[in-house]
């Protein structure tokens, strides 16, 4: 691949996540703003808190989105990925901001929260939609993407639109809208270049090359179906995070060192998108990216962060209980983050479709977010949520997340359940070694990436002519990276570098 080439696939990568950035801020957005200017409302005769039906419509919207992506036909997901597709999805969001805002000028609460319903379950539609292009890319620009398109859309719906809290409606209005129009265009452009270029789908057929130490056809037709055990980890864990959303609402909201509430869940907010961003860098910017290391991580951080979110609040409320909603939202950022990371782990693994792993995923996430979110608010209105009640839930959410978590933290378990290796075969244990031994030797001698993925291709015996065909590249360009892998690894023949392989 030429110096264009690469330039063009560099360009698909930024118009991918700036679309994906603009699809996932207008519904963070939308649920923000509302939760700002929402609070008690009278129906019915009895006095109810708003803001908690506003976060119960925002997850059903989410769960709605990522479910209907999870199990529609593949056919029907592929007629979702191109301009046409894209360009009504865009001019939906348009459409039903514009009433969301209009609705606020006219006082309309029922159809401001509403409304939330269609804008997040388009939005989660079109992610895991979208999702299919980023599942190909390198680890490091995965990180980069993750971290890009989970935190910017915290940034924006917090920082920039909580600045624009005091400002005009008509401004937050345009503001909002010129954002979904940026998405159409970056969307637009990316298709065009995919139409032209297809990059990222050529990247597939390298990695997937690369990567191949299972069964695909048997892993894919178990992957549709999600794993029980699976859905229960992340749904419950998604369950305490919705929990923890809506208890805030209870509790008194002191100023803290002359800092109102709001500005305390803004920072606390953005605190935790910012942790979480540095806690994904740091975790997984060297070694290998197999789903053992990511459930590890998943265990040692994600669990002791949420047990502390729920530890922290009745301790924290002085204070305007900032240290516990960070904890909170610091673990629900890393949280997504680890899941994003482990489908993309899973699609390359098994050459799964990406949109039904991402789907099935957050779908189980959406779901239990909905749950302890309709939980807290049932809570929340039948009785005040005192120091006691809130360390018994802290006590609750310790014992199912404990009970979740600790007994499914095997390397064996994280291989096996999650689908990496369902059944391996002889061949397919000599694939995977030979993948591991590979990528101890790049590490240990610094092979860039694409000198790793042309040593795992020497390793299968196969001749340059053969590498440029799996990878397109030039076989001239091939030689140049055979010849770097040599100096470097200090051999001298192809013979001498599969010994070389062979030790352990």
């Amino acid at each position: 691949m030429d110096a264009v080439e690469i330039k063009e696939s560099r360009a698909d990568v930024a118009l991918l996540v700036a679309t994906l950035i603009c699809i996932a801020s207008s519904s963070s957005i939308a649920h923000e703003y509302a939760s700002r200017f929402l609070d008690m409302t009278v129906a019915f005769g009895a006095v109810f808190n708003i803001r908690a039906f506003s976060c119960a419509a925002h997850a059903v919207g989410l769960a709605a989105g990522f479910g209907t992506a999870a199990f529609i036909k593949r056919t029907s997901v592929s007629h979702l990925r191109g301009t046409r597709a894209l360009g009504a999805f865009f001019l939906s969001q348009i459409g039903l901001s514009a009433i969301f805002y209009a609705a606020f000028a006219f006082h309309a609460e029922p159809v401001i929260v509403a409304l939330q319903i269609p804008i997040a379950a388009l939005s989660a539609l079109f992610i895991a939609t979208m999702l299919h292009y980023a599942a190909p890319l390198p680890k490091s620009t995965v990180l980069i993407c993750i971290s890009l398109c989970i935190g910017i859309p915290a940034f924006i719906a917090q920082g920039v639109f909580g600045a624009l809290e005091t400002a005009p409606l008509a401004a937050t209005t345009m503001s909002h809208i010129g954002l979904l129009c940026v998405g159409l265009v970056c969307g637009l452009r990316f298709f065009q270049h995919q139409a032209a270029n297809a990059p990222l789908e050529t990247e597939s057929a390298a990695y997937g090359a690369q990567l191949d130490v299972e069964n695909s056809s048997n892993s894919q037709r178990a992957l549709i179906q999600p794993w029980f055990l699976v859905w229960v980890v992340v749904f419950t864990y998604g369950a305490a995070f919705g929990f923890y959303h809506v208890i805030p609402l209870g509790l008194p909201t002191p100023a803290s060192f002359g800092v109102t509430a709001p500005v305390i869940r803004i920072s606390s907010n953005l605190l935790g998108a910012g942790l979480a961003t540095a806690l994904l860098i740091s975790s997984f910017s060297s070694g290998p990216l197999v789903t053992s290391v990511i459930w590890n991580k998943f265990y040692r951080l994600v669990f002791p962060l949420a047990v502390l979110a729920g530890l922290l609040i009745p301790f924290t409320q002085a204070q305007g209980y900032l240290l516990s909603i960070t904890c909170s939202e610091t673990a629900l950022y890393y949280f997504d983050m680890i899941i994003a990371l482990g489908c993309i782990v899973i699609c390359k693994t098994l050459h799964a479709d990406a949109t039904s792993v991402f789907a099935h995923a957050f779908f189980a996430r959406s779901s239990g977010f909905l749950a302890g979110n309709i939980a807290g608010a049932i809570a929340h209105e039948i009785c005040l949520l005192l120091n006691e009640l809130i360390s018994c839930v802290g006590i609750i959410a310790f014992i199912l997340l404990f009970l979740v978590t600790f007994n499914t933290n095997g390397e064996k378990y994280a291989k096996t359940v999650w689908g990496i290796l369902p059944k391996e075969d002889p061949k397919s244990r000599f694939d995977r070694k030979l993948h591991e031994r590979c990528l101890q030797l790049a590490k240990e001698f610094q092979l860039t990436e694409r000198e790793a993925q042309t040593l795992e291709l020497l390793a299968q015996n196969k001749r340059p002519k053969e590498i440029s065909n799996d990878l397109v590249l030039s076989v001239a360009t091939i030689r140049t990276y055979v010849q770097g892998i040599y100096t470097k690894i200090d051999v001298h023949s192809h013979d001498e570098l599969l010994k070389e392989i062979e030790k352990e």
